[in-house]
């Protein structure tokens, strides 16, 4: 099970054979440290965070968003369509590539835009993953899910932490 946060910043978490994968040093799975193109210019986090998403929204609509996201864009419609999609298809290539890296049977994913914004854009994204997927002819499917469970990157951080004491 692959776990991605989505809030201030991006989070990322691997769960193989039922055990937290730590890495060599305990520093593995920083997604939003990676860049998302060759060019390095800007690492994820600074594109899907919430700062880029409210960028995003700025340089795509005009307007600056005080509030949360999920109350200004409630439902997939022609206007979310046409400002999203875009993104969605390059996050959809970062799970792609995440996809054929780790092979998760399951990608969850949470945070305050995780668990607000991304249902709304689940089915879209799901496809653009199969299509990605298809194109390729990799014979497997990873199914993506949200988590409804807050602060859930805060209480698995305290679960782990507990049970190394």
């Amino acid at each position: 099970v692959l776990g991605i946060t989505f809030g201030t910043g991006i989070g990322c978490g691997l769960v193989v054979n039922g055990k937290i994968y730590n890495g060599h040093q305990g520093f593995s799975m920083e997604l939003g440290h990676i860049f998302p193109s060759l060019e390095r210019t800007q690492e994820l986090e600074t594109i899907f965070g919430l700062h880029g998403m409210q960028k995003y929204i700025l340089d795509h609509t005009g307007e600056k968003m005080a509030g949360h996201l999920h109350d200004r864009f409630p439902v997939w419609n022609e206007e979310t369509e046409g400002i999203f999609t875009p993104l969605l298809k390059d996050f959809s290539k970062i799970l792609y590539n995440l996809t054929i890296l780790l092979n998760p049977s399951i990608i969850v994913i949470s945070g305050g835009i995780g668990q607000n914004l991304f249902p709304i854009f689940g089915p879209t994204l799901q496809k653009e993953l199969e299509s990605l997927l298809a194109k390729e002819n990799y014979p497997f499917k990873t199914d993506i899910r949200f988590s409804n469970i807050k602060n859930s990157g805060a209480l698995g951080a305290a679960i782990y932490v507990n049970r190394l004491r």
